[in-house]
C-alpha cells in the first residue's frame, strides 16, 4: 500500500529527503510531503481525496498533479 498519511505526517523530513534525493529540491519537497500528509490526516480523516478540487487544497498539489492523482486514486476505477 505504501506510506500512509498517519505515518508520513510524523516522519522526519530529512529521512524522506534521503529517499527522494534524486528529485530537485528534495529537502523542500520532503517538508511539503510531511505537511501534505498532515493535511490529509486532519482535513480528510486520513483518506486521500479523489476529487481534483479537494486534492488541490493540499499543500504542494497543483492542477497537473491533482489530475494524475485523481486518476490513480479513483476508487471507482478499482471497482470494475
Amino acid at each position: 500500500l505504501g506510506p500512509m498519511p498517519e505515518t508520513l505526517s510524523k516522519a522526519d523530513p530529512s529521512e524522506i529527503a534521503k529517499v527522494i534525493s534524486s528529485v530537485l529540491f528534495a529537502n523542500v519537497k520532503a517538508k511539503q510531503i510531511v505537511q501534505a500528509a498532515a493535511q490529509v490526516k486532519s482535513q480528510f480523516r486520513g483518506v486521500v481525496p479523489e476529487s481534483q478540487h479537494s486534492l488541490k487544497m493540499i499543500t504542494g498539489i497543483g492542477p497537473k498533479l491533482a489530475e494524475v492523482l485523481h486518476h490513480v486514486n479513483c476508487r471507482e476505477h478499482y471497482k470494475k
